[in-house]
């Protein structure tokens, strides 16, 4: 670009730029309803430009440095990488220009040679994880679900929770008052408590032993469906499963080939 080139484009900047600052419209509208050199985008540009660097900034900068355009060597870099690879995105292109050439394309450019070339990036497969065996519970369970052990344990649950309702311990419990609820709603258990004597040696005792008048009535088994606690059976023999005989710690992550 000559010296009188660069001299009409820094004067023809700098006149649209006062006329926009001068007119009685917004920015936005005015760029909207007038012919102009550059657009609303590019003018926040310049704007900064001479804010920053002075009319030295609004100098055309391609020629320079990390502004050289998209030469025809970076076209070759670029299409035989892609030719390559169609699955590496823009900005990985775009990376790697810069580590070859030490210069910064925009994506906006890479993106325009991309589809006049017909090389779009093209959504990479995943390959599908292996079935893999999860050990002898997958045995356990099928056996357990056909010879009808797991019915068998769920009738047996039932059995000795419909026993315990109608025995005259549990009619007994109904009338029991909650002790302290409002303490036990917002309370703690402090390592202090936990140390204490009697509290470590009934840690494993048996809950008839730790709770004298246990309210059996509050017990969420009572209110099970045998459907429900057919289930909890079931979960119980699925647990090495679905951790990995021990080796996951939480049953919600996602196994095989979901999602």
């Amino acid at each position: 670009m000559t010296h009188t080139n660069k001299d009409v484009r820094e004067s023809t900047i700098l006149q649209v730029m006062d006329e926009v600052e001068n007119s009685p419209f917004s920015i936005n509208r005015y760029f909207k309803g007038k012919e102009t050199p550059f657009g609303r985008a590019q003018y926040y540009l310049y704007k900064k430009a001479l804010r920053e660097r002075g009319v030295e900034g609004l100098h055309d900068q391609r020629s320079k440095g990390n502004n050289l355009k998209f030469t025809s060597g970076m076209k070759n870099f670029v299409k035989s990488l892609l030719e390559n690879n169609r699955s590496i995105s823009s900005s990985e292109v775009q990376n790697a220009i810069e580590n070859e050439f030490g210069i910064a394309i925009s994506n906006t450019v890479i993106n325009d040679f991309r589809r006049e070339n017909d090389l779009s990036w093209i959504r990479p497969t995943k390959e599908r994880q292996p079935l893999n065996e999860s050990g002898a519970s997958e045995i356990a369970i099928a056996l357990a679900l056909d010879t009808g052990l797991i019915d068998a344990i769920t009738d047996s649950i039932c059995l000795c929770v419909q026993k315990k309702r109608e025995s005259e311990t549990f009619k007994e419990s109904v009338l029991i008052q909650k002790d302290n609820p409002d303490l036990r709603s917002k309370g703690k258990f402090t390592s202090e408590y936990n140390q204490l004597p009697q509290v470590r040696e009934s840690r494993f005792k048996p809950l008839e032993d730790k709770v004298g008048d246990k309210r059996f009535a509050s017990m969420g088994i009572f209110s099970l469906s045998r459907e429900s606690i057919m289930r909890y059976t079931l979960a119980l023999f699925s647990l090495p499963l679905v951790t990995a005989n021990g080796r996951v710690r939480s049953i919600d992550n996602p196994r095989g080939n979901a999602g």
